[in-house]
């Protein structure tokens, strides 16, 4: 009967006999096997489920790493290209020539293939960025950004927007710079297939925090992406090196040269063993070590600023290099009083930064040779410079900071020429700007020194020691936390002339001792700042024999 089925829990006649309701009835009479076997039956469908999950994403990592693979091998292939087929044998041959051509390609041979084409337009940009030439870069940078954003691949959206980020931040677009760079993380899929997307990415930021001064965040993400790249099995060995370069950099924003120096060091090393000693960025790393030692031993400095120099004449050709490199070897050859050699480099930045239209860096150039000339008694030439700066640091866009400059090559010509009190004010004026802006630079050092020697001029040996005190207190501000600095002693040297004048003998005796230990390691025992310390340290002894 049914009621005594329905009651046993047994399919009754009453309705459909369906497995659905076979099944349910089932389970009902036997209720412990039906749960084990739904657990097995759920574990069953979860395996399987994993299982299809793994495939699906092996495929994925296939298809992501065939991807990254095919970008690769047309990006190797495209460049071979343009340093063969595109530039036949005869023709001359520029980075901008090759750079240019082979963007006209790109636009045309990867125009269906949105992933290629960005891609080669994001080496390009970045190329281009390299030479410095930022306003070349910024307008393929930007059409790679937009492809890469059409193509709805995360990955090629933040190697586009990192370094577009990075160029904003060198014009001094700092809030476009933050926005692409923090819309650039969020693109980065958290996955290893796109390490090397974060570790370049971790780089450009590094290199971003650079342009603000900001060396925390500079050791933090090149520490990071070092880490991912000496995880890798095959060497990449540029990017290692730049992220080396990065931190090497942050430890001389912080002031710690033993470090920074350290891994200057190995960075060239491993140049070295890669082969990679004699290339644009050898040069780079050499430009960058002798900044290092700037504010301090500019001995040292000079064969790094050298070696940049030669590098890039190497492989840029005799006047095509980046004018910040030969302006950078005319300072330290100027502050080392070789100025037979200064005279022609700062000539040659002056050429290269007018016919690349980069003014800051030509007006540096012209200010600093106008001092040279000062320092090599050519006072004419010093004042005629001078007057053709003017009217280019008074124009309807001036520069606060090229004004200051001004003020101190003014105060140089004119203390040269015997006016100690017209020095004076100009020195007092470069001097006030400074102290405002409680400003850590070698100019500031400088004008104090001028000040000093202004007042010593003018008899008043008490107020030339200040200054020259204060020099030393601004110098050790800024020049490392060790090792000796050219500053630092030229500044015992103006505070032992003001107390020799003074009548203060033995002050005297200790600065100019400080003096010579600093200036020797420097500047070298014949430069005429070290040679007239030591004058000064004979007389004293001299003196001190007699009486």
């Amino acid at each position: 009967m049914p009621v005594l089925r329905h009651l046993r829990r047994e399919p009754v006649s009453a309705r459909p006999d369906t497995f659905a309701y076979r099944a349910v009835t089932f389970a009902r009479r036997h209720p412990l096997g039906t749960t084990a076997a739904a657990a097995a039956l759920v574990a069953a469908a979860l395996f399987t489920a994993g299982i299809a999950w793994q495939a699906r994403e092996a495929r994925r990592q296939r298809d992501e790493a065939r991807a990254q693979m095919a970008r690769a091998t047309a990006s190797r292939e495209f460049m071979g290209f343009l340093l063969s087929a595109a530039f036949p044998p005869g023709s001359t041959l520029t980075p901008d020539n090759l750079l240019e051509q082979g963007e006209a390609v790109v636009d045309k041979e990867y125009a269906d293939n949105a992933p290629l084409h960005a891609e080669m337009l994001v080496a390009i940009g970045k190329q281009y960025v390299a030479s410095e030439r930022f306003e070349k870069a910024a307008p393929v940078l930007e059409r790679a950004a937009a492809i890469a954003e059409k193509s709805g691949d995360r990955a090629l959206q933040a190697r586009a927007l990192c370094p577009l980020a990075l160029l904003r931040m060198a014009g001094g677009d700092q809030e476009t710079g933050d926005a692409l760079m923090a819309r650039a993380f969020e693109r980065i899929p958290d996955d290893p297939l796109y390490a090397m997307q974060r570790a370049e990415c971790l780089i450009d930021r590094g290199t971003f925090n650079m342009y603000l001064d900001r060396p925390a965040p500079m050791k933090r993400d090149g520490a990071a992406a070092l880490a991912i790249l000496n995880g890798f099995e095959v060497p990449a060995t540029a990017k290692r090196i730049e992220a080396m370069g990065l931190l090497a950099y942050a430890h001389y924003l912080d002031r710690e040269t033993r470090e920074a120096d350290a891994l200057y060091a190995d960075i060239m090393a491993e140049l070295e063993r890669a082969g990679r000693d004699r290339t644009l960025l050898a040069a780079d790393i050499n430009n960058n070590w002798g900044l290092l030692h700037f504010s301090g031993n500019l001995a040292r400095a000079e064969p790094l600023c050298r070696r940049a120099v030669e590098l890039r004449r190497s492989i840029e050709g005799a006047e095509a290099i980046a004018p910040t490199v030969t302006f950078n070897h005319a300072a330290v050859l100027m502050h080392l009083a070789r100025y037979d050699e200064a005279l022609p480099l700062y000539e040659e930045t002056i050429r290269t930064a007018r016919a690349r239209k980069e003014q800051r860096i030509e007006t540096d150039a012209m200010l600093e040779l106008s001092g040279l000339y000062v320092d090599a008694g050519d006072l004419d030439r010093a004042d005629a410079q001078l007057k053709t700066l003017g009217p280019m640091l008074t124009g309807p866009r001036p520069d606060p900071f090229r004004q200051v400059q001004m003020a101190y090559y003014q105060g140089l010509l004119t203390l040269a020429r015997g006016d100690a009190a017209g020095a004076r004010d100009h020195f007092a004026s470069a001097v006030g700007v400074f102290e405002s802006r409680n400003s850590r630079i070698a100019l500031f050092v400088f004008s104090l020194l001028g000040l000093s020697r202004a007042h010593l001029a003018l008899g008043d040996p008490a107020t030339a020691a200040a200054k020259a005190e204060r020099a030393i207190e601004v110098a050790a501000s800024f020049v490392g936390k060790d090792g000796p600095s050219y500053l630092i002693g030229l500044s015992e040297a103006a505070v032992a002339d003001a107390r020799l004048q003074a009548g203060d003998r033995d002050a005297a005796r200790a600065a100019f001792t400080q003096a010579v230990e600093h200036l020797t390691t420097t500047l070298g025992a014949s430069h005429p700042a070290t040679a007239a310390a030591r004058r000064g340290l004979a007389t004293l002894g001299a003196q001190a024999a007699v009486r």
